[in-house]
């Protein structure tokens, strides 16, 4: 059953992943969403399990980390959790993802 709390968009970005373990490695966004994303990279890759995003966007004049939890690992990619939320990061997501109406919950706002 999948868990998510918001939507998911497809968006191919180019970012680069910040792990303590692994230095910085290029990756690809295969999906966004306002609670994380997942990123393809190469194969063989274990990253800790906090890191960061680096989004380097020149058409939008965008140059910004995002910390992170790795929260799946697979072969070729990995899916994160955005940790730690500015109104920047959710202004870059919206742009990114079209703001197409889409709706944002802060897992701070979620009731458990």
């Amino acid at each position: 059953m999948d868990q998510r709390w918001n939507s998911r968009e497809s968006v191919n970005l180019n970012v680069i992943l910040i792990s303590g373990n692994i230095g910085l490695v290029n990756g690809k966004t295969r999906d966004v969403s306002f609670g994380g994303m997942y990123i393809e990279m190469a194969p063989g890759i274990c990253m800790d399990e906090y890191a960061s995003v680096h989004l380097v966007i020149p058409e939008y004049e965008v140059n910004h980390s995002i910390p992170v939890e790795v929260v799946r690992t697979e072969k070729g990619g990995t899916g994160i959790m955005i940790t730690e939320y500015s109104k920047i990061t959710r202004n870059i997501l919206a742009r990114v993802m079209g703001d197409n109406g889409i709706s944002f919950v802060e897992p701070s706002m979620v009731i458990a």
